[in-house]
């Protein structure tokens, strides 16, 4: 969750000056959207873990913290962004999965269907 000063460029102290509760109303105000919309994700985040559409580990997995007391996403994050610019597929330590021929690709994924030819 951002924090409320990047979010909004009134500060806490701010409020004790002139027009103080003025300006602390608008930082309630912001301070309630943002918890808000905070509540609004996790709802749906567990309201697709009911139906059966997602994991919650695959829901949470980039808010897990890792010893170190750092998240996934701050450890992942950077090298995500530079296997996009660089166009290489980060190993992870594992080798790459192998992926079946693209002819293949299609009976492999849906063996139930059957194709023009079979």
């Amino acid at each position: 969750m951002p924090h409320l000063d990047e979010a909004l460029p009134l500060r806490k102290d701010t409020a004790d000056g002139p027009g103080g509760d003025a300006k602390a109303k608008i930082l309630e105000r912001a301070t309630r959207r943002l918890w808000h919309a905070t509540a609004l994700g996790i709802t749906a985040k567990l309201g697709a873990v009911a139906a059966g559409a997602a994991t919650l580990e695959s829901e949470f997995l980039a808010h897990v913290v890792l010893p170190g007391n750092r998240t996934v996403l701050d450890e992942l994050g950077p090298v995500i962004d530079s296997a996009y610019r660089s166009g290489l597929r980060p190993s992870f330590g594992i080798p790459a999965p192998s992926l079946p021929a693209p002819d293949q690709q299609f009976s492999t994924a849906f063996p139930h269907r059957r194709t023009l030819a079979g």
